[in-house]
């Protein structure tokens, strides 16, 4: 892995991490998870349309903002449910490993090529954990992403042929792909006076609806020192996580992830995104990015909003971690 396009790794944990926190609220070792199912609102792909895009040898992924991208199908010659989707980004190349079983597509195993390296994603999945005490946990995926096995479907924005299970939403943000395909830029100075902070609270400033928001966090580090970890803030009896890592110039956001506790039971919801920010100043005080910045206390973070005047919103994906929990994280 290139040292400037690191960091990605202690993310991967996102997923684990919540069937982990789970778990612990058992008084004895739990059963092991039943098999992981799709949700129930996740379409299926009969195996005769899937033949059909098979023998094309291409299948569109419709982005946030409107694109459509054609990705390349390499199905293995032994069992071509199964097999692999490219896109190729000048020398660089972006893939998934696929499955069609059961008539769910499900994407893992993310990865860039580039030259003679080769970077390995985590796979932040989507969906839901549930446990009670003394029952095996059970883990349901969902999908946010919309595929199509036709062009002119994904043109029109259509209701989406499928939308994949698994790690989809890994390469979906455009900050996560520039930190893969092009050059890094130069990490600001004052990173090390950040990491040097000892205060766990922060003040995430934040641009909603409603204007630049000043909204209380709560780091914990993780095992790699400050430079990683979590963030955390409450809404109700909902706790709402998100892991980050800054490597060089970039923070890396994954999640978020809520929890709920329901008397001897548990739900974790993610969303399952991976997200990239540039980091545009750092100081003592506060570390700066594309869509916001963190502070150390409210007061700062106030005066920087009255400051504030760039108009770049958070991702749909941050963003969900500053409002409310959605339904299903309380049901």
């Amino acid at each position: 892995m290139h040292p400037a396009r690191g960091g990605l790794g202690v993310l991967g944990v996102l997923g684990v991490l919540g069937v982990l926190g789970v778990l612990a609220l058992a008084c004895r070792p739990a059963p092991p998870a039943e098999p992981a199912r799709p949700a129930a609102d996740v379409a299926t792909l009969a195996d005769a349309e899937f033949a059909a895009a098979r023998d094309a040898g291409v299948i569109h992924w419709r982005r946030d903002d409107g694109t459509c991208e054609r990705w390349e199908l390499r199905p293995d010659p032994d069992a071509p449910q199964r097999g692999h989707l490219d896109l190729r980004l000048g020398t660089d190349t972006l893939s998934f490993a696929y499955a069609l079983a059961d008539g769910h597509f499900t994407l893992a195993a993310p990865r860039h090529d580039a030259d003679d390296r080769a970077t390995s994603l985590p796979c932040v999945f989507a969906g839901a954990v549930e446990t009670r005490r003394g029952a095996a946990p059970q883990v349901r995926l969902a999908s946010h992403e919309r595929w199509y096995l036709d062009a002119a479907r994904c043109e029109a924005g259509v209701a989406p042929d499928v939308r994949p299970l698994g790690c989809a939403s890994v390469l979906a943000d455009p900050g996560t792909r520039a930190r893969l395909v092009d050059p890094p830029p130069p990490a600001p100075a004052g990173l090390d006076a950040w990491f040097a902070r000892r205060g766990r609270a922060l003040y995430w400033l934040h641009r909603s609806d409603q204007g630049w928001t000043c909204q209380r966090w709560r780091r914990r580090a993780g095992p790699g020192g400050p430079a990683e970890g979590a963030l955390s803030r409450r809404h109700g009896d909902v706790q709402i996580d998100l892991d980050f890592a800054i490597t060089g110039p970039w923070l890396t956001l994954a999640g978020p992830t809520w929890t709920a506790p329901r008397g001897d039971a548990s739900r974790v919801l993610t969303r399952g995104c991976l997200m990239s920010q540039v980091i545009t100043a750092a100081a003592r005080d506060h570390l700066s990015f594309e869509t916001g910045s963190w502070h150390t206390s409210r007061r700062a973070c106030e005066a920087a909003r009255d400051r504030a005047v760039a108009t770049t919103s958070p991702p749909p994906c941050l963003a969900a971690a500053f409002g409310p929990p959605p339904p299903a994280a309380a049901r």
